[in-house]
């Protein structure tokens, strides 16, 4: 019986290796979900058969509906880095944006110079400028904020339109809302701060006085 096994085992194998590729390629265009444009453009779009608006350059899409569609797209949407289910999906003007994760930068249309790496990372962002999240929902409210820095998961979360914050720890900042100019480090530090600017919080747990 086992004899009989390992004989059918290898006549199941001689077969695999004589049988005809199923499909030949000789570039990533032969592939019914990818584009990559050679020429000028040098896009490379993976998941989805996208061709972008003629002058969209230098842009990198890998995941589905990841990045920029034919139709939102421009001629100034260039130097896009998208990874992920839904990443930058928004897309129309922006450039130099990096959003790697479930849905990170989703919205972004013409914010530019923005990182986002995390699930639902800088999810809101429409228009805000040189923002950076690093972890689950960092900076996921941010709208037209600019300049912002949150690093830990929920970090700045709730934050809409301030700037020049930066938050360093788990759910530091998590309830600021248009506060600016604020400094905080340690986990779940500035808690009930929503409005307020110029703070310097370090420590866990630190929060503004009553």
């Amino acid at each position: 019986m086992r004899n009989m096994t390992a004989l059918l085992s290898t006549l199941a194998l001689l077969l695999l290796l004589a049988a005809p590729p199923a499909m030949a390629t000789t570039s990533l265009n032969d592939l019914t979900d990818v584009t990559y444009d050679t020429g000028t453009p040098h896009n490379l779009i993976i998941g989805q058969k996208v061709t972008l608006t003629s002058g969209a350059a230098t842009n990198v899409f890998i995941g589905e509906l990841a990045g920029a569609t034919a139709l939102n797209s421009t001629s100034a949407t260039d130097q896009n880095v998208a990874v992920g289910y839904n990443a930058l999906r928004g897309l129309t003007s922006g450039a130099a944006n990096m959003a790697v994760g479930y849905e990170a930068l989703l919205a972004n249309t013409i914010g530019s110079d923005n990182s986002a790496i995390g699930d639902s990372a800088l999810q809101s962002n429409i228009s805000g400028d040189d923002n950076n999240a690093f972890g689950v929902q960092a900076l996921s409210a941010n709208t037209t904020g600019n300049q912002n820095c949150a690093f830990g998961r929920n970090a700045l979360g709730a934050n809409t339109t301030g700037g020049t914050n930066c938050a360093l720890g788990y759910d530091a900042l998590k309830n600021s809302l248009t506060g600016s100019s604020n400094v905080a480090l340690g986990g779940n530090t500035g808690a009930t701060l929503t409005s307020g600017s110029n703070n310097i919080l370090i420590g866990d747990s630190v929060d503004v006085p009553l």
